[in-house]
Order: C-alpha cells, then structure tokens, then sequence
C-alpha cells in the first residue's frame, strides 16, 4: 500500500491539484500534477469515475492503482501533489501510472 505521508486526503488538496495546467493522459487516467515545494515527499490521491462499475469494482480499481502508485512514486518529484483520475474501465490501468508518472515528471521539469 501507499505510505501515509504519501497520500492526498484533503479535499481543498484535491481541488487544487485538478485545477492545475500540468495533466497528462493515458488510454485509461488522467494525472494532474501540482508542484509544492516546502514539500519532502509526493503525494497521491485517486478519483474513480462512476462509469467504472460498481463500488466494489471502483474499490478494487482504487486499490490496484495506490499499489501500482507505490512501485512507481520514484519517478515523481519530490514537491508534487497528484492527483490520478481513472476514466474507464479496463482491466490493466494499474500498468498505465509509470507511463502517466513519466509523462506528468517531463511536464514539470520542461
């Protein structure tokens, strides 16, 4: 699972963060990525669409991304809040967050 200092809980944080200029998009996420830097690790916090299926189904797809989230948190800047919006259904959007993480980590150093 995702450490706790490494996750986005509040709602103004979430707010903040989809508002941002810095987005990125895959076959099945979306990222938006917020740059803080009197922050020492990233967070991450997860939106899962409706259209997804039902709450056991948008649970399982939470849980698949924030384990994914832990493998690739490397790849973000240390100073970024993200948020990860999953979109549709599809078995494998875990193995799309290195892919959304590179793309958002290019966009912020560019």
């Amino acid at each position: 699972m995702l450490a706790p200092l490494n996750r986005l809980t509040s709602r103004e944080d979430f707010q903040r963060v989809t508002k941002s200029r810095t987005r990125s998009h895959t076959k099945t996420l979306t990222g938006y990525l917020l740059s803080e830097p009197e922050l020492t690790e990233p967070k991450i916090g997860f939106i899962v669409a409706g259209n997804i299926g039902s709450s056991v189904k948008r649970h399982r797809v939470s849980r698949q991304l924030r384990h994914a989230s832990r493998k690739s948190i490397h790849i973000l800047p240390k100073s970024s809040l993200v948020v990860v919006r999953a979109n549709k259904r599809d078995q494998n959007a875990d193995i799309e967050i290195p892919e959304l993480f590179t793309s958002l980590s290019k966009k912020v150093s560019a």
